[in-house]
């Protein structure tokens, strides 16, 4: 009965809450909340056993007869003890900390960043006053879990399943505005972090410091899917940029021949996106590499179109024969001159406008 109840109490005693993440799982911090709720109600239970008057006398029984059990008993009553205070002093801690859990899943991914405070500093709270939770293992854990839920609740605001068939501009204001968001998250920890010491108070305390919480370990994938996302706002830049091409019309001499050439360009672009639309994968997973291989492609095609482009600009800066034509052109074309092929282009160009202008400034004067 003792050896059966051993490996019964060993079981509950040796469970971690980082099981699920050492799986391969992608737990949140209510998981961590949870699983020291049931373990906590688990002890509490062997230990109420562990009381109760037959227990009692068996181990009395065992004792007395100078069982070799007795020690086995011993032990396991220990460690229940010791193990049922451990959890009695974590789930008391970190109670306070499921308001912010909860305000944060609950809370819309735009409007997330004045959250962070808040729990950064119940968070570093209750590292600096619980016993057994101040130790950077389990901090490295609940960060790990933190960063998966924000993960999770960007991945919701993009949706994978429509970030291409959204509007462009719209695809890219969101991509932008999960990075702010991600990144906000990610200063508010070290900022938390770097103040930590400040934390304890009490003088007899020394205080911990979070040295050893290397920040790698807590943002390992929560860095690769902002990396992702990184990239993916270089996609929908580009997109917006070319996408415009579609209104572009260049007068002139040779305007029409111009115009029609950008309007190749502009229905060049277009198919290229629309694969995009066609794919079936995650984009924002950065397990996946199906949208890098998709997007090294792209890149190369319009390295192409930025030449195309690079080349019908350069003959319409040509066609213009005063400083306001050349601007209104610059205006028209917008963003797209600042592309590198179509800058270099360009700045041979640049000493034909500043001449232009001089001889203006020398007719005004």
């Amino acid at each position: 009965i003792i050896l059966k109840w051993a490996y019964q109490t060993d079981e509950v005693l040796t469970k971690a809450s980082d099981e699920e993440l050492k799986k391969g799982n992608n737990p949140g911090p209510m998981t961590e909340i949870k699983f020291w709720d049931a373990k906590c109600m688990n002890l509490e239970s062997l230990f109420e056993q562990m009381k109760a008057d037959l227990t009692k006398k068996m181990a009395s029984i065992l004792n007395v007869t100078d069982s070799a059990y007795y020690p086995c008993f011993k032990s396991m009553f220990r460690s229940v003890v010791a193990a049922l205070n451990e959890a009695l002093d974590i789930t008391m801690h970190l109670k306070p900390l499921t308001e912010h859990f909860l305000a944060l899943e609950n809370a819309e991914f735009s409007d997330v960043r004045p959250l962070f405070s808040p729990l950064m500093h119940a968070l570093c709270l209750v590292y600096c006053n619980s016993e057994y939770y101040s130790t950077t293992a389990r901090v490295i854990i609940l960060g790990q879990e933190i960063c998966n839920l924000l993960v999770e609740m960007a991945r919701k605001f993009l949706d994978p399943t429509s970030i291409f068939q959204i509007e462009v501009e719209e695809g890219l204001d969101k991509v932008k505005l999960s990075i702010r968001n991600l990144k906000e998250f990610k200063t508010c920890f070290q900022e938390y972090k770097t103040a930590l010491p400040s934390y304890f108070t009490d003088q007899g305390k020394p205080a911990k410091t979070w040295e050893g919480v290397q920040e790698p370990l807590v943002f390992t994938r929560y860095d690769s899917f902002v990396t992702r996302l990184e990239v993916m706002m270089e996609f929908f830049n580009t997109a917006v940029q070319f996408l415009k091409l579609e209104k572009v019309e260049i007068g002139g001499i040779r305007g029409k021949a111009l115009t029609s050439n950008i309007n190749k360009v502009y229905e060049e672009f277009r198919d290229l996106y629309s694969v995009f639309s066609m794919r079936t994968y995650d984009a924002l997973d950065p397990m996946d590499k199906g949208f890098i291989k998709d997007y090294q492609k792209f890149n190369e095609k319009v390295f192409a179109l930025d030449r195309k482009l690079g080349a019908i600009l350069s003959r319409a800066f040509d066609d213009c024969i005063i400083s306001e034509s050349i601007f209104k052109l610059l205006h028209i074309f917008g963003t797209l001159v600042e592309r590198r092929l179509i800058a270099m282009e360009l700045s041979d160009k640049m000493p034909m406008l500043l001449e232009m202008l001089n001889n203006e400034l020398d007719g005004a004067k």
